[in-house]
């Protein structure tokens, strides 16, 4: 399609010369908000860089030489789409014959080409000079006509230099030209700045000069030469000299010839064979010679290379180690070959001889060595170093395994023997033995692969010197290794890991089922509390060690996290305010706590003060029942039946259970006997410890007489004996505290008073009031009776014991021993109690089941 739209579009175009023009419609160099007016000014893109020339839009440039031969073959080749460079525009711009548009691959750089004939002038003498005229010129005075191929044979036959011809038609400048022939050009101005030179066609060349100012905007050469008379005139010279050589006429008669002398007699040649004959001889002397020399050093050089190879011997060394073959054979074979020939040169006659080759069968090695019999002397040398090294590096890594499970077995011994053993405690062992076991195999593995490392380094210096001390250089690699990985600091490492194998394992991954989801500030609050428990077992420095003495706190540690988080499973109301009553304890000698009933100041907050630390802990309870009780429960939500220990005991006048546990439980009267006649009494309890003992005085708002003297004798203690401050804290606990209780501790000097108040404390259930006066308690019991589910259980209060018996024997009477009710009265054993609680539905109790009893399915209570 190119080809009939530009030569075949008419009969003028099939054989005239082009000239290749493109326009830029679309540049990134170029502001596209710069309005652009089409010009027929034809611009010129500069031979040399300039920092002046800018593109321009809508403005037809004239084309390189390079670019337009490029283009006239893809047209006279019927190519449809070229790819080509084109300077000051772009790389890769892609051209259309067909549509005669171009663009790069980005779309940023878009124009069109044009094809147009090549004008010359027919005013002129074609045969003098060619005149290119520009086709957007005035054609006044010009007749521009095609440039074609006849016209220009035409002007190439007027000459019979075809070189010189080319040269004319593609050099408008030339000042020096031999032929003398005219040419002229015409051209136009391109960009403002400079001016460029109309193309010439001739030789698909491009000749730029400056503008004249004269003659018409034509010169030709001859022209040029008139103007500048230091040039020579050579091709006139030339053309005479020319013609006196085709005459074949003397220029003139040489400077010494002498006219008339005669010309002498011509040499005569003749052969001479005598000396022929003798320089035959003479060289064929000389060959036979050197060819017997030759046959000497040849045979010489045979035997000697006969005796060599009978020297050659091949030796294969059997039940080579796999580890010095894989670790030192195989990676060092070059330099072991390279030694042997530096030790013992080999002749340049046999330059492959000495060769060592490794095979295996059965993971058993095989060392093929190929050589003379000082190599393979010397190479046995090398492998016996080779090996004394190996057997080294195996020994040292054994010592190193048998050196940290030296250090790991009498640990665990201390911690499985030698300190008592409870079911958290056997977990954290179990877990520290797993971590140790793992830490020995990977700094096994790590001094192996050091070792093996630094014994390639050595087994290259054992190759070069035989007598290099390789167990010396070994033994200071391995010290280096020990004085910076020890072991014994990885120990301590492994110790917090494993309490934190412990932590997530039996707290942070339990799977515990709770009547209600756990509130946010609750566990916010056990987080805080083995948080509290990790950061004094990562900074107090009485847990460094590996001792017994350091090892014997850890179970302690333990005990502290799960009473923590097993106080954060009762869910009790008191439980997340803990830590606000924990804090103002500490900072304190007397406290007193004010809750609500059921919110756990009995058994959460005993519970607690163990987990702060605390070592002894003691309880006064009104009644003998209650403390039994309460002992029971908390060792039952604060230790599991694996533990082998309980945490409560209690003790009452005439019997006492695990009396040494750290929470005791007591009747009041028993501790106001203690502090009456056992003067010793808070200096036994304190056991040397610097965590003073608390007394936890309980349902103060009973005010009984036993009680009340309890707090007066603590209050004398306290005047009289000011340096127990240190070693006493008293908690003061009532649902409803009477104010004269805080005022006689308030008036003891330098004692430190506060009080912990919650009266909104929520309650656990959802407690609704019903108001039934002068209503019967009995006919209340069956009415409840008629709607109640099979389990609920329902407690009625009355005032005396023998109205419980009274009403247990009524219940049954009335109902014809449908109703069975049982009593709950202070003389009971805990025994009975408990069974009652388990087998009954209806009680009638005194208020001995106001603080002290738990029932597991009560939903009704009767208060008389």
């Amino acid at each position: 399609m190119a080809w009939v739209r530009c030569r075949g579009s008419s009969v003028l175009n099939f054989d005239c010369f082009s000239i290749w023009q493109m326009m830029l419609t679309q540049h990134p160099k170029v502001n596209k908000s710069t309005e652009a007016i089409a010009s027929l000014k034809i611009q010129h893109f500069p031979v040399m860089n300039s920092s002046r020339f800018a593109l321009q839009l809508s403005t037809w440039y004239s084309c390189d030489d390079k670019t337009s031969s490029l283009l006239d073959n893809a047209m006279n080749y019927r190519r449809k789409i070229i790819s080509i460079n084109i300077p000051y525009v772009g790389d890769d711009l892609v051209l259309n014959l067909h549509t005669f548009e171009f663009s790069n691959n980005g779309n940023t750089i878009v124009g069109y080409i044009r094809w147009i004939p090549k004008l010359i002038s027919n005013t002129g003498n074609i045969e003098q000079k060619i005149v290119f005229v520009d086709n957007y010129q005035s054609t006044v005075n010009i007749q521009p006509i095609p440039l074609t191929t006849k016209r220009w044979k035409l002007f190439q036959e007027k000459y019979t230099d075809e070189k010189q011809a080319n040269n004319l038609a593609s050099q408008e400048d030339n000042d020096d030209d031999d032929s003398g022939l005219h040419m002229a050009t015409r051209f136009v101005t391109g960009n403002d700045d400079e001016a460029y030179d109309a193309d010439d066609d001739i030789g698909d060349l491009t000749n730029k000069r400056k503008a004249a100012n004269y003659n018409n905007d034509t010169w030709s050469i001859t022209d040029l030469n008139d103007e500048n008379p230091n040039i020579k005139r050579r091709a006139d010279t030339d053309s005479s000299a020319g013609d006196n050589k085709i005459s074949g006429k003397p220029i003139g008669p040489f400077p010494h010839e002498k006219v008339g002398k005669d010309i002498p007699a011509a040499v005569i040649e003749r052969p001479n064979p005598t000396l022929q004959a003798g320089t035959i001889d003479a060289l064929n002397s000389k060959l036979e010679g050197d060819l017997k020399q030759q046959l000497v050093n040849k045979q010489t050089q045979e035997q000697k290379l006969k005796d060599l190879i009978k020297q050659i011997k091949a030796f294969d060394y059997d039940h080579i180690e796999s580890f010095i073959a894989q670790n030192y054979l195989f990676s060092k074979t070059e330099h072991i070959i390279n030694h042997l020939k530096t030790k013992h040169p080999i002749d340049d006659l046999l330059p492959g001889i000495l060769t060592i080759r490794i095979t295996e069968k059965n993971n058993v090695y095989c060392v093929s060595v190929t050589g003379l019999q000082v190599h393979h002397d010397e190479f046995k040398l090398v492998l016996k170093q080779l090996q004394i090294l190996s057997n080294a590096i195996q020994s040292a890594e054994t010592s190193y395994k048998s050196q940290l499970n030296g250090i790991m077995q009498p640990i665990i011994e201390k911690m499985t023997k030698q300190i008592h053993s409870s079911q958290d405690w056997q977990s954290y062992t179990k877990y520290f033995q797993q971590l140790i076991q793992n830490k020995i195999q990977e700094c096994v593995k790590l001094f192996d692969e050091y070792i093996t490392h630094e014994s390639q380094i050595i087994a290259e210096q054992c190759i070069r010197d035989v007598r290099f001390g390789s167990l010396v250089q070994l033994e200071k690699q391995i010290d280096r290794y020990m004085q910076k990985k020890s072991f014994i600091s990885e120990i301590e490492v492994l110790k917090h890991e494993a309490f934190e194998e412990f932590i997530k394992q039996h707290v942070l991954s339990q799977q515990l089922k709770f009547e209600r989801k756990p509130s946010i500030k609750s566990v916010e609050t056990v987080n805080e509390f083995i948080d509290k428990v990790r950061k004094e077992f990562r900074t107090n420095k009485i847990y460094v060690g590996c001792d017994v003495e350091q090892l014997k706190l850890i179970p302690k540690l333990l005990q502290r996290v799960m009473l923590y988080y097993r106080c954060f499973t009762l869910q009790l109301p008191l439980y997340e305010s803990s830590k606000e009553f924990l804090d103002k304890f500490e900072n304190s000698n007397v406290i007193t706590v004010t809750t609500s009933t059921g919110s756990g100041k009995s058994s959460l907050l005993p519970a607690l003060l163990i987990a702060e630390g605390y070592e002894k802990v003691i309880v006064t309870q009104p009644r003998r029942l209650t403390c039994e009780a309460l002992c029971d429960y908390v060792n039952k939500t604060m230790t599991t039946n694996k533990d082998g220990f309980d945490i409560a005991g209690w003790a009452v006048t005439s019997a006492h259970c695990n009396a040494n546990a750290q929470i005791l439980y007591l009747t009041d009267a028993l501790l106001k006997e203690r502090l009456l006649y056992d003067e010793n009494l808070i200096r036994k309890q304190t056991n040397n410890n610097n965590k003073p003992i608390v007394f936890f005085i309980d349902e103060i708002h009973e005010r009984s007489v036993n009680i009340d003297l309890c707090l007066a004798l603590f209050a004398r203690l306290l005047t009289e004996k000011p340096n127990l401050k240190s070693k006493v804290k008293i908690i003061i606990s009532s649902a409803t505290l009477d104010p004269s209780i805080t005022t006689v501790f308030r008036q003891i000097p330098q004692l430190k008073f506060n009080e912990f108040y919650i009266p909104n404390l929520g309650k656990v259930y959802h407690v609704a009031k019903f108001a039934r006066s002068n209503q019967n308690i009995l006919d209340l019991i069956q009415e409840i009776c008629k709607t109640k589910q099979r389990y609920d259980q329902i407690l009625c209060f009355v005032s005396s014991v023998a109205e419980v018996n009274q009403c247990c024997h009524l219940i049954q009477e009335i109902s014809h021993g449908t109703i069975t009710a049982f009593p709950l009265i202070q003389s009971q054993s805990a025994a009975d109690q408990q069974k009652n609680i388990e087998q009954g539905s209806i009680f009638f109790s005194t208020t001995v089941a106001e603080t002290s009893l738990t029932f597991p399915s009560l939903r009704y209570v009767i208060d008389t």
